[in-house]
């Protein structure tokens, strides 16, 4: 008998598996780090036909201060590359934790096409100061444009 279950879970398990693959997901795991190359959390980067979608975790934020996420698309594997930039969020830190979910759609201002490499930054614009342009743009709230970039995390295209 516990043959036979165990040769059901394995075919449930491929099974699964080939479920998975079949719908036109793959996901991806990276470490978030800071720009000193400290990991301070993790990336997770899901791809469907039609969006990519990150749950990122991390430490070591500063309460009470705005920060903004960007989505840098290119080629991860070089340093500064990227074909387009776009603002994937703004917020004030209520903790030093942050945990975002983010999704961005495919054709229109998002991305051509799914398999691209991306990163996503984490900007601080320091104490918020009430100024709109703190969360939605790179420079807002400080002296020079951008603002110091705090976390890091990348996906090479698969």
């Amino acid at each position: 008998m516990r043959r036979d279950f165990a040769i059901f879970l394995v075919i449930g398990l491929i099974v699964f598996a080939g479920c998975s693959l079949a719908d036109g997901t793959a996901s991806d795991v990276s470490p978030v780090n800071t720009p000193e190359d400290d990991q301070v959390g993790e990336s997770i980067l899901e791809r469907e036909a039609d969006k990519i979608a990150i749950n990122f975790e991390a430490c070591c934020v500063t309460p009470g201060n705005a920060y903004t996420a960007w989505w840098v698309i290119g080629d991860v594997t070089k340093p500064m590359s990227a074909s387009k930039v776009l603002l994937a969020d703004g917020w004030v830190a209520e903790s030093e934790e942050v945990k975002l979910e983010l999704e961005l759609k495919a054709g229109g201002d998002g991305i051509e096409s799914t398999n691209s490499g991306v990163r996503l930054w984490v900007l601080d614009h320091g104490p918020e100061t009430g100024d709109p342009n703190q969360l939605s743009t790179a420079g807002g709230g400080c002296s020079t444009a951008p603002c110091p970039l705090v976390l890091i995390s990348s996906h090479p295209s698969p």
